[in-house]
């Protein structure tokens, strides 16, 4: 046990309810941003006509993501769980957009991005949320290596 002596898993379900509160706000900014935007029509909206599923990889990748998401709240670090819960919260906006919407198109995208593709919020939720995990998780084995090498 001393192997992983900094795990938390008493404060797992802690974690696991700040990552399903800050899904939910993530979720609801990308929905509420999409429908104003939907309102204005802005020259920039587009609608994602994708005929594949979620990210081209099927509708598992929904609960692909939110096993990875809870998975990642084993961790002790809270803002690995709140990045956990942003990047699922993005991804749950587009899924449920794109059935929203699915009159129109799909999901509404309107942020134009440098590469000249268009995004939302819910794809900046996403990146940012990975990323955050990323360099958090990496910071995380970093100190618990440096730790064990202390003793």
């Amino acid at each position: 046990m001393s192997r992983f002596a900094t795990l938390d898993l008493p404060g797992f379900p802690y974690r696991a309810s700040l990552m399903a509160a800050a899904a939910l706000a993530a979720l609801a900014v990308d929905f509420a941003s999409k429908e104003v935007v939907v309102a204005l029509d802005p020259q920039t909206l587009l609608f994602n006509v994708s005929e594949r599923d979620v990210f081209g990889l099927g509708t598992g990748a929904i609960l692909l993501a939110g096993f990875g998401s809870l998975l990642m709240c084993v961790l002790p670090l809270r803002p690995i769980a709140i990045a956990a819960g942003v990047a699922l919260g993005g991804a749950l906006g587009n899924l449920t957009s794109r059935h929203w919407w699915e009159h129109r198109g799909g999901s509404p995208d309107f942020i134009p991005f440098a590469d000249g593709s268009t995004g939302n919020v819910a794809d900046l939720f996403i990146a940012f949320g990975a990323f955050t995990m990323l360099l958090a998780t990496v910071a995380w084995l970093v100190s618990t290596l440096v730790v064990a090498r202390r003793r």
